[in-house]
């Protein structure tokens, strides 16, 4: 599936869109900086990938996480985030937005989720209601993470704040 254009808001308050990226390879992630356990992880394979990329990084090759949480992952909170991973914002920007934005990109461009919700809210109905899992729709829509408890992986799995700086 790929991502439809979109009109989000960055970690710096700046407008973003799909098409301003366009001429770059663009990884699309989706996230939200209260995840206890998935998010955390991809943020920081993403940020050694980044690091690993050298200079292609941010001139070829583009990272942007859009927050599935966005009445709570405000600009302020998603630079905070990013900065906790040492992500370098010169090629990767964190989006949010109006809940309908988001929740229209979560979607796709033929109306059905690509990827990633499980139970989220209706817009302006408050926040997603159960587990965003990353692997809902490869699971047929189904939370594999439901009924089930937290495993000793996920439990050492650092959230949002306990980031690459405080693991060196």
């Amino acid at each position: 599936h790929g991502v439809p254009d979109f009109i989000l808001t960055s970690q710096d308050g700046a407008e973003v869109t799909l098409a301003s990226l366009r001429g770059k390879v663009v990884a699309v992630t989706f996230i939200y900086t209260s995840c206890p356990d998935v998010c955390p992880m991809l943020t920081d394979k993403l940020a050694r990938v980044q690091d690993a990329l050298g200079r292609d990084f941010g001139s070829r090759i583009a990272f942007v996480s859009i927050t599935t949480d966005p009445e709570r992952d405000t600009p302020e909170v998603l630079k905070g985030y990013a900065e906790a991973f040492e992500a370098n914002l010169a090629g990767w920007s964190f989006l949010t937005g109006e809940p309908a934005a988001v929740l229209d990109v979560l979607k796709g461009p033929a109306g059905d989720e690509i990827g990633l919700v499980d139970d989220f809210a209706t817009p302006g109905q408050g926040q997603p209601r159960g587990v965003v899992d990353h692997l809902a729709k490869a699971r047929g829509g189904r939370s594999v993470r439901q009924g089930r408890e937290r495993s000793d992986v996920e439990r050492s799995v650092p959230t949002g704040r306990d980031s690459r700086k405080s693991r060196r």
